[in-house]
């Protein structure tokens, strides 16, 4: 029977069943997905600038870029929470931050629903664009607080097993 190859750049974690999960491999693909999301998070930016500066054709170009960061968002989300609940310890800090991650992605998720519909059914196009900015700005600072908090979580772990094994 052929075996998996993880691939160190997929992009949906959950592709993957738990027994092929290890915190190295996680940790690695989450960051991965990070710098890809900052890059997104850099165009809906500039896309949103655009917007305001009145470039030609920036609203239909912002409300693209939503789409393409909130589909890119909602899988990266989905994935992170399914691998660090199984692959955390267990101890009440480890608990508290990925109880607070989970609160995190609820709301991210509620404003990229909410953004979605104003890029949607909405001609104003500079009231998207705010929103926008303002929401990059907060899912900048999420993903630092996970990288600092959750991801670190498994990277304790590992040196604690490297020391120990």
């Amino acid at each position: 029977m052929p075996t998996k190859t993880p691939n160190r750049l997929h992009w949906l974690l959950r592709e993957l069943d738990d027994t092929e999960l290890d915190q190295e491999f996680v940790r690695d693909v989450l960051l991965v997905q990070h710098d890809r999301l900052r890059e997104l998070l850099a165009t809906l930016d500039e896309r949103a600038a655009d917007v305001i500066r009145a470039e030609p054709g920036s609203g239909l170009e912002l409300r693209e870029a939503v789409e393409n960061l909130a589909q890119a968002l909602t899988d990266h989300m989905r994935g992170e929470e399914h691998a660090l609940a199984t692959l955390m310890p267990l101890t009440p800090a480890s608990g508290q931050a990925l109880a607070y991650m989970r609160e995190e992605h609820v709301r991210q998720r509620t404003e990229i629903e909410a953004m979605r519909s104003l890029a949607s059914s909405s001609a104003d196009a500079i009231r998207l664009a705010l929103t926008v900015g303002a929401f990059v700005a907060a899912v900048r600072i999420d993903m630092e607080l996970e990288e600092s908090q959750c991801l670190s979580f498994l990277h304790v772990t590992d040196r604690y097993r490297q020391a120990s094994g």
